[in-house]
């Protein structure tokens, strides 16, 4: 028997997703459809670096994928005013 991880599916308009371990989730992919830019943000800090939230633009795909044994934790994804993000994540 295979272990099986279900797949989540989310149309995010005007709103914010945040991650974090409890979700269980190994890999998530924002394709934004909008002219409006969508951003996301890490929480972790290298080498006294903040993370600073990156841009996702009309017609993008970004992709966050983690190594075996890992789950993603503190990711969040901002969906602004007139913005809609494609998000699959498992």
């Amino acid at each position: 028997m295979q272990n099986a991880k279900g797949t989540f599916t989310y149309t995010l308009t005007d709103e914010t997703l945040a991650i974090d371990t409890n979700d269980g989730l190994t890999r998530v992919s924002v394709y934004n459809s909008t002219a409006v830019d969508a951003t996301i943000t890490g929480a972790k800090t290298v080498s006294g670096l903040a993370s600073e939230a990156i841009t996702v633009s009309e017609g993008e795909t970004a992709t966050i994928v983690v190594d075996e044994g890992y789950v993603l934790d503190g990711v969040t994804i901002v969906s602004p005013a007139g913005c809609t993000l494609q998000i699959i994540a498992n």
